[in-house]
C-alpha cells in the first residue's frame, strides 16, 4: 500500500492534532481523507517509523525526519514569544550565574516560552551563519550599549 501522504504532512497533521484535536474533522478534509484514510495512512507510517534502522547503532531515518518535521510544526504552532534579543538579554543574565527562574521571573518570561525560544534560536543558529553571527555578537557587546541600543 502506498500512503495518502507522504512523510512531512503526515507529521505535520499529527503535530496539529496534537496541538488541537477538535480541528482534526477540517485538517483532513484540507488533504481530502477520510478517517478511514486517515487510519490507513498512519498504521503505514507507524509501521515505517518502528523499523530498526539498517545499522545497528543507527536511528531509522524515517524517525529522524518525522521528528525534525513533528517538532518544527510545534515550534510553529506554539509560536515564538521571545525575539533574539529578549532571548540574548535572559541568555546573558544566566551565563553571568543569575538563577535562571529569577531572572524569567523578573523578564516576565514563562519557563515554557523560554524553552521553545530556546530551541528556536539554538535551530537557527545552526542553520544560519548569520544568526549564529548576531547571536554571538549581541552576547558579546558590553551590557550598557546594549541596553542604549535597546533604548534607542
Amino acid at each position: 500500500m502506498d500512503p495518502k501522504l507522504d512523510l512531512d504532512t503526515y507529521a505535520r497533521l499529527l503535530a496539529k492534532f496534537a496541538a488541537d484535536n477538535s480541528a482534526r474533522e477540517a485538517l483532513l478534509e484540507t488533504h481530502s481523507l477520510t478517517e478511514e484514510d486517515w487510519e490507513e495512512t498512519d498504521e503505514y507510517w507507524q509501521d515505517r517509523l518502528a523499523e530498526d534502522a539498517i545499522e545497528e547503532d543507527q536511528v531509522n531515518p524515517l524517525i529522524t525526519r518525522f521528528s525534525e518535521v513533528f517538532t518544527e510544526t510545534q515550534l510553529q504552532l506554539a509560536g515564538t514569544e521571545l525575539g533574539l534579543e529578549q532571548y540574548v538579554e535572559i541568555l546573558r543574565q544566566v551565563q553571568s550565574g543569575r538563577e535562571l527562574h529569577k531572572v524569567l521571573a523578573e523578564e516576565r518570561v514563562l519557563l515554557n516560552d523560554y524553552l521553545k525560544a530556546h530551541a528556536h534560536w539554538t535551530r537557527r543558529s545552526l542553520e544560519s551563519e548569520q544568526v549564529r553571527d548576531d547571536l554571538h555578537a549581541k552576547l558579546d557587546e558590553p551590557r550598557s550599549s546594549r541596553r542604549r541600543s535597546s533604548q534607542d
